[in-house]
């Protein structure tokens, strides 16, 4: 690795505009070690960028380097409209807080479409020099092309033998001349009729050369080694415009294609681009002929067209051949059936999933012996086979086959237990290719062909199934590509149809638009407008569907309705014979004539315009505007069109059918400006063609619903539904009480807090917490009797001690209280009181979960045990009221905060190994005092202020604080600078504006974002998932992490961690605290071994004591928080 300034890529040459243009590439790196950061692309050439990363990653990034690593894969995001690139490439250079990335001849392509899609000019000074900056790139592409064509011809010229030495050099001295006539002729912008055409001429000028270049040096390779001069032949080398080809052929994407356009464009192209660069090679051409290097006869048109002419090649097929090389270059890709096998990022901490799966498979069975050895549990396999066939992509075709190879998956990972992790692998591909074939066919419920499953009845279970194995994929290969070739038709058939669906309301706007402007609003003379509205209009549609633009016949049939319209007016000077004449002319042009009853009518019309009456307008032609957005009111669609706005084409869903069942289809194409969605089926047949409202109605209703596995290959899938179905089955062994069935304490505590967080203000809920006497009746018969007496759904917990917790909904609560105890007391039976019960009443707004179950158990230790059964209630102290009340008040903005009311408290955060994504950061929350001078979480604060409406106060005020420490640091906080966690609570996050509200503040204060991250604690994420979820993938986008704020009691953790785009878990010390120190290092180290194959990172809060650091960092923990890192700090600023 080269160290030293990042020069190995040019940086731009308009440095006033460099920042401005590197900021509109969002890009985030990643190596195959696990190592990611946000940067931003400060300068970028024709083969790669240079990226700018933050301070906070210099020192891993370092040891990356000294670790002799350059592999780096770069995600990159041109504007907010587009999707997210991944391009691979190798870091070849680096600098100061800088790195040098080079990309690979196969990833050229995709980073020049990236290059053009984020603008190499700026766009304000694109319109206001329009043809300044044309100036500049054709001078830049005649550059590129006179060299790189010059060096090709001179490679050419030397490899000769040394008899042709003196001709070569004539030849070489002239050629320079004519390229660049040949170049300025034909790219200057008089030569274009049209704005942006010379982006198309140099787009085919480039392809095409690009072609003449592959197979022109091809043959004279040929032709000179027949003569035996294998020693002057050389190979095709590399040319510039080759890589200046797709670059400029991007651009046709980005300015637009136009069909006029290029139709004049393909005319000067066969006149001047063919015949006048074919001199160059018909002159190499006879001067090999003439010294016997070829064969005279062969003629230069061989050369000139890359094949030897022949009759059947006209002009006409070169024109088609032109466009569609440049309608190659131009298309986007459309979505594939088979998706790669390396979407999925490299897992943290080096250890593969099958690795992973043993280890919790070991603390599920508390097997010693299994963790010892190294191969796959043998009594997992039925387990993973079932995984691998809930894919809601399998049929009961597949799901059949798939079963059927289990023996085969046995043996395989009996031998090799890392077997399905292995790309080559073939049992690995013949599943992702069973997968792939059944998704094509599901529409179908026809049985495959036998040739498919021949491989499989020859397999020997005495001997390798490797071969066999191999013979199968290749044939389900095979079966797949003609699938695909069907697939790819039918899916540019329905793109093709929507297109021109699309061009036909654009015409009809634009046409309205212009008769709008023209008519409504003002009297007109009937002929007139009988004239339009039965003929003129549907006739200027046809014209501007022709055109594809407002030029041409378009526009000279609006010029001839304005004459019209003048001519009604008795003042003007129109002479009626020489309109009449016009109308009659562009009659004999147009294919599709106007019926002569209505051409009579106008005429007689246009000689005597005072016969006619006089109309009005009640309409006009546009008619009324489609309402597609809502007001606001419905905040599910207004998330699910936020998310369409950046839901990548190629996106699977499941739409559930009316006879309960569910089909998987697919996002094929997003119209311009996302407004219009075509969703096809498995083998790309059209099943829905929605705009932006009606598809996020839908999504929004649960018709549909996102499949992010489907981007997975099915192997990968089934292991990552293997690991999480274990550690679901891990923790509900740990969160159930042996004795009662029950959820435990700390289970039944995390379930409270989510279902405080979810529940709306205005349910009526109760918390109820029952004890009994010791001895005097067994829980399990209580439970028993309990649940016979409850409500479907009601949440029940054992608690700690003699005591359970329930949640009551609904009203009556005391009758239903009061004939549930007496119940159950005449059923268990005795003289003496066994049960009581305390009951609080919860307001989300005035206490938590925990004072929320402190206040019940308050009141039930308050009641007696006697008969019959009593409760008591229990309720807010007065005080703490009171100073709700007032702290509300000014929360909602009646009255001003004082500053010493509001706090700022730092909590450091320490990494607790050197391969962390972060250095040292610090937590940023706010905090009040209480009734008592007793800091407040912020937990208590936030649900206070959204009750109250001051909610985007305290998020105003929040991030005022946070940009303060990251702009001028303070001097009780000099640290800030590594890095900010701000908690986001509540309500906020459904708030669809908190994203620009942030974005806003950052980019006008000019403070790095990539140095926040966002925790959204798990109550929230499952409470609002959608929101969050949309949340969560906008502050990416900006640069920032998120952190999701967990309990490792949590058996969703693994499917949650999974379905929202998570960078770190953060989990509290103290949560397990009823456990053993053993069974919470153990389910700790569960946590890890999940999250860390998941990507994400591990912190652990609340740690207290010094030593404690040892054995978290032992588990595999990535970073700790508490008193045993640092007192958390009051900032004032």
């Amino acid at each position: 690795m080269e160290c030293g300034r990042p020069g190995a890529v040019r940086p731009n040459a308009d440095r006033r505009h460099s920042q401005r243009r590197s900021a509109r590439i969002a890009a985030r790196a990643e190596t195959p070690e696990g190592l990611s950061w946000p940067c931003q692309v400060v300068a970028f050439s024709a083969t790669g960028v240079s990226i700018r990363y933050p301070a906070s990653r210099a020192a891993a990034i370092r040891a990356w380097l000294e670790a002799g690593k350059s592999r780096i894969n770069l995600h990159l995001r041109p504007n907010r409209s587009s999707d997210w690139h991944c391009i691979p490439g190798h870091a070849v250079r680096a600098g100061t807080e800088s790195l040098a990335v080079e990309f690979s001849s196969a990833s050229l392509q995709a980073f020049e479409t990236l290059l053009q899609q984020s603008g190499l000019v700026d766009e304000s000074s694109r319109k206001r020099h329009p043809e300044a900056d044309s100036k500049v790139i054709l001078s830049q592409v005649r550059a590129t092309w006179l060299g790189g064509i010059k060096a090709l011809v001179a490679e050419w010229l030397d490899a000769l033998p040394a008899s042709l030495v003196p001709v070569s050099n004539g030849l070489s001295e002239s050629l320079e001349t004519e390229l660049r006539g040949t170049f300025d002729g034909l790219c200057s912008p008089v030569a274009s009729d049209h704005g942006g055409s010379d982006w198309l001429i140099l787009g085919v000028l480039a392809e095409r050369a690009r072609q003449r270049h592959e197979a022109g040096v091809g043959l004279l390779h040929a032709r000179l080694s027949d003569l035996g001069l294998e020693s002057a032949a050389m190979e095709p080398g590399p040319l510039g415009p080759e890589v200046l080809c797709r670059v400029l052929g991007q651009a046709v994407r980005a300015r637009g294609f136009n069909r006029q356009e290029s139709r004049e464009l393909y005319a000067r192209f066969e006149a001047d681009v063919l015949h006048e660069l074919g001199d160059l090679y018909a002159s190499l051409h006879s001067v090999l002929a003439r010294n016997n290097a070829i064969v005279s006869d062969a003629g230069h048109q061989g050369m000139l067209l890359h094949l030897p002419a022949t009759p059947r090649r006209t002009v006409n097929n070169r024109r088609q051949e032109a466009e569609i090389a440049v309608r190659q270059v131009a298309m986007p890709p459309l979505p594939s059936l088979t998706e790669p096998e390396d979407l999925r990022p490299e897992p943290l901490g080096g250890h593969t999933r099958a690795e992973a799966i043993r280890s919790l498979h070991t603390r599920l069975e508390n097997d010693e012996a299994v963790s010892g050895a190294a191969r796959f549990p043998e009594s997992l396999v039925p387990d993973l086979v079932a995984a691998l066939c809930r894919s809601p992509r399998l049929t009961q075709r597949g799901r059949g086959l798939i079963e059927g190879l289990e023996p085969v998956i046995a043996r395989v990972l009996a031998r090799e237990p890392g077997g399905l992790e292995e790309r080559d692998h073939p049992l690995r591909r013949l599943i992702n290719r069973i997968g792939h074939l059944d998704t094509a066919d599901q529409e179908s419920q026809l049985p495959w062909s036998s040739e498919l499953y021949q491989p499989l009845r020859g397999l020997d279970p005495d001997r390798s199934p490797n071969r066999a194995l191999t013979q199968a994929a290749e044939a389900f290969r095979e079966e797949l590509e003609e699938r695909e070739k069907n697939y790819q038709r039918q899916v540019r058939t329905a793109i093709k149809a929507v297109e021109g669906s699309e061009r036909v309301n654009e015409a009809a706007r634009v046409t309205d638009e212009a008769l709008d402007d023209r008519l409504f609003g003002e009297p007109l003379p009937r002929p007139v407008l009988r004239f339009v509205e039965d003929e003129w209009r549907n006739l200027m549609m046809l014209h501007y569907l022709r055109s594809e633009s407002q030029e041409g016949l378009w526009s000279e049939a609006l010029e001839l309705l304005d004459a019209i319209l003048d001519a009604s007016d008795p003042a003007s000077e129109t002479r009626a014979e020489e309109l009449i004449a016009r109308l009659r002319a562009f009659r004999e042009r147009t294919p599709e004539q106007p019926s002569d009853e209505s051409l009579e009518s106008l005429a007689d019309h246009i000689r005597h315009p005072h016969r006619s009456r006089y109309v009005k307008l009640s309409a006009g032609f546009r008619g009324k505007p489609v309402k597609e957005h809502h007001d606001g009111t419905d905040r599910s669609l207004a998330y699910w069109e936020k998310s369409l706005e950046s839901m990548p084409v190629g996106t699977w869903f499941l739409e559930r059918m009316t006879d309960g069942t569910t089909r998987p289809i697919r996002m094929a194409w997003a119209g311009q400006h996302r407004r219009r969605f075509l969703l096809v089926g498995p083998s790309g047949r059209k099943i829905a063609d929605l705009g932006l409202n009606a598809l996020s109605r839908r999504l929004a209703d649960g018709e549909l619903l996102p499949i992010s596995r489907h981007d997975q290959a099915l192997v990968d899938e089934g292991l990552d539904r293997l690991l999480e179905t274990l550690y679901r089955q891990l923790v509900e062994r740990v969160i159930t009480d042996p004795e009662t069935g029950l959820c435990n304490d700390g289970e039944f505590r995390r379930r409270l807090t989510r279902m405080l967080v979810a529940a709306p203000p205005s349910r009526e809920q109760t918390l109820i917490v029952m004890s009994w006497r010791e001895q005097a009746v067994d829980p399990a018969t209580l439970v028993q009797l309990l649940g016979e007496q409850l409500p479907p759904h009601t949440l029940i917990g054992r608690l700690s001690g003699n005591r359970l917790g329930l949640l009551f909904h609904g009203q009556a609560m005391e009758a239903w209280l009061v004939r549930m105890l007496r119940r159950v007391h005449r059923v268990i039976g005795g003289d003496e009181g066994i049960l009581r019960a305390g009951v609080a009443v919860g307001d989300p707004a005035v206490v938590t979960a925990e004072r929320w179950l402190a206040l019940a158990d308050e009141a039930c230790g308050k009641a007696p045990f006697e008969w019959p059964p009593a409760f008591r209630y229990g309720s807010v102290p007065a005080e703490r009221m009171r100073h709700v009340v007032r702290l509300a008040d000014r929360l909602a903005g009646n009255e001003a905060l004082r500053r010493n009311e509001l706090l700022l408290r730092a909590s450091r955060i320490i990494p607790l190994h050197g391969t962390t994504r972060m250095p040292a950061q610090h937590e940023l929350s706010m905090t009040a005092p209480d009734e008592h001078g007793e800091l407040m979480d912020a937990s208590e604060l936030v649900p206070l202020a959204e009750r109250y409406g001051g909610g985007a106060r305290l998020d105003e005020w929040l991030m005022q604080a946070v940009l303060e420490c990251l702009k001028r640091p303070l001097q009780t906080f000099p640290e800030a600078e590594s890095g900010v966690c701000i908690p986001v609570l509540g309500y906020t996050l459904t708030e669809p504006g908190l994203t620009r509200f942030i974005q806003a503040v950052f980019r006008y204060h000019q403070c790095p974002v990539d140095k926040l991250w966002f925790c959204v604690s798990e109550a929230d994420a499952m409470a609002h998932p959608n929101a969050v979820a949309l949340f969560m993938r906008e502050v990416r986008e900006l640069g920032g992490r998120i952190c999701l704020d967990m309990r490792e009691t949590d058996p969703e953790m693994a499917r949650l961690v999974r379905r929202l785009p998570t960078d770190l878990i953060r989990l509290k010390e103290g949560s397990g605290s009823q456990w053993s120190g053993f069974a919470r290092d153990s389910m700790l180290s569960a946590v890890v071994t999940v999250a860390h194959q998941m990507g994400a990172e591990v912190v652990v809060s609340g740690v207290s004591q010094p030593a404690r650091l040892d054995a978290l960092r032992v588990l595999g923990v990535d970073y700790a928080q508490g008193a045993a890192v640092g007192r958390p700090r009051l900032l004032r600023y």
